[in-house]
């Protein structure tokens, strides 16, 4: 009998492959959530010793340099040109940064501890080059109700790599734990996202879809790029997010998957 890991992984496959049969793309996704949702931390084996945080400053603050633990571990299960399933470990206090996922879906299932996740939806008007001789702020105006639903990003390798800007909706922030069903991001909402852990260290296993490591179709590399939220005031309708370097406060390294085989097919 499969494993649980397994039969997410072969659902995964299914539904994103375009090599494999399927019935419709939205069942599937569907039922990728739900078998997620079923797992835990026995199911994938997790390393308990990978939670445990770095040493804490005089203030009980945590703190993180180089010289130190990293704040993040990934542990890769299964990857291949459609799919890549790993699983992030967040030390004490650690996040993944506000980051993009162009063009891709996911599927996160917290599996230990607690998670914040604060995320948003890039709305039509996304792509602004920002011209230095601009004044004002495209996001204290707000836009008509049309414009403010999300939608699919027409990507360029321009926009892609040369854009300084983007306009977003601010999603209701999310806090779950272990016991909560999966929670998911697609093309469309929820493509730009922070993850904290809170109150502790945390794990979730993560689902994409096509994976970083792949092409987008006539534009180039896919990247992972890193944002802050510049916006004038919180109940700004529209939220105007500018591109980033890596914050330094973010760095991970590796562990091996210790859980049931998850084979290429």
């Amino acid at each position: 009998m499969a494993s649980l890991i397994e039969a997410v992984k072969r659902q995964a496959l299914i539904t994103f492959s375009s090599k494999l049969p399927s019935l419709s793309f939205e069942e599937n996704f569907t039922k990728l959530k739900l078998l997620a949702s079923k797992l835990t931390s026995a199911d994938v084996k997790l390393d308990k010793s990978l939670l445990t945080s770095v040493e804490t400053d005089s203030e009980c603050k945590t703190t993180w340099n180089q010289d130190r633990l990293a704040p993040v571990t990934y542990i890769e299960i299964f990857e291949n040109s459609d799919v890549t399933i790993g699983i992030f470990v967040l030390k004490s206090g650690a996040r993944l940064p506000l980051h993009d996922h162009p063009l891709m879906y996911g599927v996160l299932k917290v599996i230990h501890g607690t998670v914040h996740i604060l995320s948003y939806s890039p709305i039509s008007r996304l792509m602004l080059g920002v011209d230095e001789h601009e004044s004002g702020d495209e996001a204290e105006h707000g836009f008509s109700d049309e414009l403010m639903k999300p939608c699919d990003i027409e990507l360029t390798s321009k926009t892609l790599y040369r854009q300084i800007s983007l306009l977003a909706v601010k999603e209701p922030e999310m806090l779950i734990c272990e016991k909560d069903e999966a929670s998911v991001l697609c093309p469309k909402q929820r493509n730009i996202h922070e993850i904290r852990s809170v109150g502790g260290p945390a794990a979730f296993l993560d689902i994409l879809a096509p994976p970083y490591k792949t092409d987008i179709p006539g534009v180039g590399p896919r990247p992972c790029r890193y944002f802050k939220d510049v916006s004038l005031g919180e109940e700004a309708p529209v939220k105007k997010l500018v591109r980033i370097p890596s914050p330094a406060d973010y760095w991970s390294d590796t562990a091996p998957y210790q859980g049931p085989s998850c084979m290429a097919e």
